[in-house]
């Protein structure tokens, strides 16, 4: 997969569920059996914002190579983001919060988790390699 594919369409699921969340936070939520507050719309809203944020970085690296740094730098954050949601959400389904939707999300988040890792795994196979025909 190219680094630009992968941008585009992380892109694109970010701002799928920046809208979701913005728009209607509680009727997203429900779908993963999870019920908001006033609180919790609030708060939903704001992870959406968040979210929206995300999308736009990546959209906005998609034509760059997974060696440049902003590039590096989004990847480290969508193994660190994800990673966490990840820890989250199966909390959320083994303390019966959430419903079996919800493993859509621990699916997608480990796929973003080791594309991101094989992205900056693949930069340093190439450092490795060029610094041995350079020897």
């Amino acid at each position: 997969m190219k680094f630009s594919v992968y941008a585009v369409v992380l892109s694109l699921l970010a701002l799928f569920y920046c809208l979701a969340f913005v728009l209607m936070p509680v009727k997203f939520a429900s779908q993963y059996g999870l019920h908001l507050d006033a609180g919790g719309e609030v708060l939903g809203r704001f992870f959406g914002a968040a979210l929206g944020g995300h999308g736009i970085i990546l959209w906005l690296i998609r034509s760059k190579s997974p060696n440049d740094i902003a590039a590096r730098a989004v990847l480290w954050s969508a193994i660190f983001y994800n990673a966490v949601f990840l820890i989250v959400t199966l909390n959320s389904i083994f303390d019966k919060l959430a419903n079996s939707l919800a493993w859509t999300t621990v699916f997608l988040d480990i796929l973003i988790i080791l594309a991101s890792l094989y992205f900056l795994l693949a930069r340093t196979a190439d450092e490795l390699v060029s610094k041995r025909n350079n020897q």
